[in-house]
């Protein structure tokens, strides 16, 4: 379905002006999600965990036991994904730990009271 012309020209008045008030915001949505080749320690892990959770999966069905057969499959599914996912790859990567709270402390005094508002509350909840 196509957007009439004062949808389009709304929608580009709330790109600017997100691109204004948030900039790095508006940078990671803007950017599709890099993503590199899958490792090749990432699909001997997953083809390993498909292969215990395939093992399981039949170990429930010959066994007649429910909870082993749901384990295998959520190993085999795990496995899978593991093993067909690549990781993402993210541009501005920060070690966790106390040093990485600066930078976001110091770019509150420039963001909004509403993503003030909303940092404040994230801040709570992770302390409690």
């Amino acid at each position: 379905m196509a957007l009439s012309e004062h949808e389009r020209r709304v929608l580009a008045d709330l790109e600017k002006q997100l691109s204004a008030e948030e900039p790095r915001l508006a940078a990671t949505l803007g950017a599709p999600a890099a993503r590199g080749p899958v490792p090749a320690r990432s699909r001997l892990m997953g083809l390993a965990a498909g292969v215990v959770g395939l093992g399981l999966l039949l170990a429930g069905v010959f066994f007649k036991s429910i909870l082993v057969g749901v384990l295998g499959f959520a190993a085999l599914a795990a496995g899978i994904y593991l093993a067909v996912t690549p990781p993402r790859i993210t541009a501005g990567a920060r070690p966790a730990g106390p040093a990485s709270k600066r930078p976001a402390q110091a770019g509150r005094q420039r963001s909004s009271g509403f993503m003030r508002s909303l940092e404040d509350r994230w801040d709570e909840r992770r302390s409690r």
